[in-house]
């Protein structure tokens, strides 16, 4: 059986105002957390013109980075 994590990158306005650094910071940090606690994948969600739901409209763009880090711990994209 695998496991996965859904990311929304859900704003909380109260601490983490726009331009929502805070949120990607966050999001990156339980991206990673995930990983160490043995989760099989992470899901980012995509959603554009928004900033009550989620706020993330590349989700490539912003896990590219990311992929080279997230492969030293065993993450492999699956397309």
């Amino acid at each position: 059986m695998e496991f996965g994590i859904l990311f929304t990158s859900h704003p909380n306005h109260a601490t983490e105002p726009y331009p929502h650094r805070a949120v990607h910071a966050r999001v990156t940090a339980e991206i990673q957390a995930a990983d160490h606690l043995g989760y099989d994948t992470a899901w980012v969600a995509e959603h554009h013109f928004s900033n009550q739901y989620g706020i993330m409209p590349d989700v490539f763009t912003y896990m590219g980075p990311w992929l080279l880090k997230l492969r030293a711990f065993g993450w492999v994209p699956r397309w």
